[in-house]
């Protein structure tokens, strides 16, 4: 079989794909997920496909992501949630079952609907042992950025004007800004369902 690549190569080439896997292995073996995302291209392709579809040819995956932005730390993505290419889903956020978005859902929020916004992510913050001073910090910058819906530029010059930033809350401010494909929006009943309810 010619390869077209000199021998010398074929062993380098191999020698990198397994240096590269036995990094990958690493990372996930000492629960580094926040470094895992960086072993993807910016138009990778993310599927895990249940055996019996995988058997009888249906291709659907029980998780899908096109786009590293899709790969966030620890956002939960519910099922049957469309979420369109190259849309960023922040860390630890969290769309509910059967939402849909083309807009980035910002790092800490709860999403559910088509592009709403509903509060912080309480429980998942919880989990991951971020500090009460700092969830509370979270909820009153998601009011003043999504309680109402407003020019999020103007609202974010707002929050940072109004107060002193948590990193997480700065983390979130620059995601914003980041933005490329727009932000989702907060409910128009102005109401967020910011609970500790875990759907």
């Amino acid at each position: 079989m010619d390869s077209g690549r000199a021998p010398a190569s074929l062993r380098e080439l191999r020698l990198e794909i397994e240096e590269f896997n036995a990094e990958y292995a690493a990372v996930l073996d000492a629960g580094r997920v926040q470094d895992w995302p960086q072993f993807f291209t910016e138009d990778a392709i993310y599927r895990i496909t249940g055996r019996e579809n995988a058997d009888a040819g249906l291709p659907v995956g029980l998780v899908y992501c096109e786009g590293m932005g899709m790969l966030g730390d620890r956002a939960l993505v519910s099922g049957n949630c469309v979420v369109h290419q190259y849309t960023r889903i922040g860390r630890l956020a969290m769309m509910r079952g059967l939402s849909r978005t083309s807009r980035d859902v910002p790092p800490f929020c709860i999403m559910d609907g088509t592009h709403t916004l509903r509060g912080i992510n309480v429980v998942g913050l919880k989990r991951a042992g971020v500090p009460t001073k700092s969830i509370q910090a979270l909820r009153k910058a998601f009011t003043t950025l999504f309680g109402t819906r407003q020019n999020l530029k103007l609202a974010v010059e707002r929050l940072e004007k109004s107060t002193v930033l948590t990193p997480e809350v700065i983390e979130m401010v620059n995601f914003i800004r980041a933005a490329k494909r727009g932000v989702a929006f907060g409910p128009q009943d102005a109401h967020a369902d910011d609970s500790d309810a875990e759907s």
